[in-house]
């Protein structure tokens, strides 16, 4: 599968960046509302918003969570959470184009912008 989807046969790797960039553009989902949860059923709304779990923004939000929250206490509460919370807000922002857009405007981008600024304060 490719962003989501049965790849065709005849896909080259234009088509694929094509599509990419409808993804990026918000103009079409890349994932199926049940898609971006790992085995165990935890879901990641930047995945939804972002509309692939392959996007550089969740690569660093990963990055973030595993290098950081998970190091405290108080980081390890946010992420259980987190987990507990975002399967049905995932589901729901996943198959809402314009929420998704919304979000990764107002939201995300700048979490994501300021996570990537501070990395070296809270990287190994």
């Amino acid at each position: 599968m490719i962003f989501g989807r049965k790849r065709k046969s005849s896909s080259t790797l234009k088509d694929n960046l094509a599509e990419w960039r409808e993804i990026r553009e918000g103009k079409r989902i890349a994932v199926d509302p049940d898609e971006g949860q790992e085995k165990d059923g935890q879901c990641f709304v930047v995945t939804a918003v972002y509309g692939t779990p392959l996007a550089q923004e969740v690569n660093t939000m990963r990055s973030f969570r595993d290098e950081f929250l998970l190091r405290y206490q108080a980081g390890r509460l946010f992420v259980s959470t987190y987990y507990r919370v975002s399967p049905p807000a995932a589901r729901f922002i996943s198959s809402r184009r314009h929420l998704r857009s919304f979000l990764r405007t107002m939201l995300l981008a700048p979490m994501v912008s300021m996570v990537k600024t501070t990395r070296s304060r809270w990287s190994h």
